[in-house]
This record gives structure tokens, sequence and C-alpha cells, in this order.
């Protein structure tokens, strides 16, 4: 029988993700929407405003491009 590992594996690659800009990695405290109770703990975070969730670790925000907070940054801050 095979086997397949069909888990979230974007911190496997991370490194290749992030040089493709595939990923983009910004401190959490420089997210531009700021809300009261959330928090940069590990594990998903829902942002205010988002349909989706974005991957915290470290204090840091790991945002897949194309998406919703993706989107947002690029509003906001005009480029990634």
């Amino acid at each position: 029988m095979s086997m397949h590992d069909t888990g979230y594996t974007h911190f496997r690659v991370m490194d290749l993700l992030l040089a493709a800009h595939f990923v983009y990695q910004i401190p959490f405290s420089k997210y531009p929407m700021q809300a009261d109770g959330v928090s940069a703990t590990d594990g998903w975070v829902k942002l205010p405003g988002h349909s989706r969730s974005t991957y915290c670790k470290n204090q840091f925000l790991y945002i897949d491009a194309g998406s919703p907070a993706w989107s947002y940054l690029v509003e906001v801050e005009g480029s990634v």
C-alpha cells in the first residue's frame, strides 16, 4: 500500500517558498492591520477582515502570495 503525506507541508520547504516569493514572511507587529484580541501565538491566526487564517510562527506571519492577507499588504503597502 502506498502512503501519501497530505498534511500542511509549507514548513518543510519554507526556504524555497520564501526564495520563490510564493510565501512572504513579515513580523506580526509590522502587519498593517492589527486588532485587539489577536495575538502572535504560534499556529493559525484569523486576522480581522480576512476570510482565511494565516500561519504565525516565532512572531512572524507567513503569508501565501495571492491570499487575502497578501492582497491587503499589496493594497496598503503598494508592494511586498
